[in-house]
C-alpha cells in the first residue's frame, strides 16, 4: 500500500509530505529489537536514539485509539526538543493498541494517517506497522515507537529456516525460563547472570575439562518469563553430537554439508567467527576454522547487522 504521509527521518526530521517509501523499514519484531536496546534507569532517566531506527512489524489491531496520556505527551515533545523540532507534539495526539506474540503496544499516530487506518482496518486484522524507535523514558513503561505508516495487507512472515530444530541441550524455545533454569541449576550449580541490553543471559559451566558452556536468555522487560535464545559452546572432540554426526572441532565443510552454505561470515571477536546462515534461527561460530559453538533463537533477526 502506497500512501502520502509525513516522514520520520534524521537528517529532515519532517520533510513534506510525498509517497511514503517503505525500503528503509527492516523486517522485526518489537520483542527481538528492544531486548537490544538499553532500558532507562537511574542516572540515566531518558535515552534518546538519535538514529531513529526504522522497523517494519507484523501486527494484531484491537481497534482500541485513545489519547495520548500527559507523561507520554512530555516523553514526545522531550524528543522533539532534543532534535530542534518543537512541532513534534503537535503532530502525535493519539495513539492506537496493536498485539505482537500476546504483548499489546501503544503507538502514537498521526491523525491523517490514523483516519486512512480506520477506514482500511477491522478489529483484530493483522497488518503491518511502518515505526521509528526514538527511545524509553523512565516515568513511561516500555519503549517509545512513533507510527510512520501502514500497509493494510496480511503481513509477510518473517523468513524461517529453523536450522534443526526448536531446541538444543534439551532445552526448547518458548519453555518456562524460571523451570529450565531451576533444571540447569540441579545438574549444573548456579550460572554466571550477565545482562546485555535488556536481556538476561544465564551462563552454566558444563564440563569444566572441555570448558563447555550453556547460555539461555530471556528477551528483556515484559518477555523474562520465557527461553528466547540457547547456545553452546565447546571444545573439539569432547561433546556428544549436537546435530546428527555433527561435534564440536569439525572443519567448516562438515558444518555446510550439513547446515548449508553461509552468506557471510562475520568477526565475533577473540577468534571466533560467525557464519551467517540465510533466514536461519540458527548461528554457527567457528574457532580457528573449526566448530565451536551454536545458538538457537526465537527470531531469524537475532542478530541485526
Amino acid at each position: 500500500m502506497k500512501r502520502v504521509a509525513a516522514i520520520l527521518a534524521p537528517a529532515a526530521l519532517f520533510a513534506a509530505a510525498f509517497a511514503f517509501d517503505s525500503a528503509p523499514f527492516h523486517p522485526a519484531t518489537f520483542k527481538n529489537f528492544q531486548r537490544q536496546q538499553p532500558a532507562a534507569a537511574e542516572g540515566r532517566d531518558f535515552i534518546l536514539d538519535a538514529a531513529l531506527p526504522a522497523l517494519a512489524v507484523g501486527v494484531k489491531y484491537t481497534g482500541a485509539v485513545r489519547p495520548i496520556a500527559a507523561p507520554r505527551v512530555e516523553q514526545i515533545a522531550r524528543v522533539g526538543k532534543s532534535l530542534h523540532k518543537p512541532e513534534f507534539t503537535t503532530l502525535y495526539r493519539k495513539e492506537i493498541e496493536v498485539i505482537e506474540q500476546g504483548r499489546s503496544y501503544w503507538l502514537p499516530i498521526q491523525q491523517d494517517v490514523l483516519a486512512e487506518l480506520a477506514k482500511l482496518l477491522n478489529p483484530g486484522q493483522e497488518f503491518t506497522v511502518f515505526v521509528r524507535y526514538t527511545g524509553a523514558s523512565i516515568p513511561i513503561a516500555g519503549p517509545l515507537y512513533l507510527l510512520i505508516d501502514f500497509d493494510a495487507g496480511p503481513p509477510t512472515p518473517l523468513p524461517r529456516d529453523t536450522c534443526f530444530s526448536r531446541q538444543l541441550f534439551g532445552i526448547g524455545l518458548g519453555q518456562p525460563l524460571a523451570a529450565v533454569l531451576g533444571s540447569l541449576k540441579g545438574k549444573y550449580g548456579e550460572p554466571h547472570v550477565i545482562r546485555r541490553g535488556q536481556q538476561n543471559l544465564y551462563v552454566f559451566l558444563v564440563a569444566l575439562e572441555s570448558q563447555s558452556y550453556a547460555v539461555v536468555a530471556d528477551a528483556g522487560e515484559g518477555y523474562r518469563d520465557k527461553v528466547f535464545s540457547v547456545q553452546l559452546t565447546g571444545q573439539p572432540g569432547r561433546n556428544q553430537a549436537v546435530f546428527k554426526t555433527l561435534r564440536f572441532g569439525a572443519p567448516s565443510s562438515e558444518v555446510e554439508s550439513l547446515l548449508g552454505k553461509p552468506v557471510e561470515t562475520v568477526s565475533s571477536g577473540e577468534g571466533y567467527m560467525r557464519l551467517v546462515l540465510p533466514r536461519s534461527t540458527c548461528s554457527v561460530e567457528l574457532k580457528n576454522g573449526v566448530f565451536a559453538s551454536i545458538l538457537i533463537a526465537d527470531d531469524p533477526n537475532y542478530f541485526q547487522e
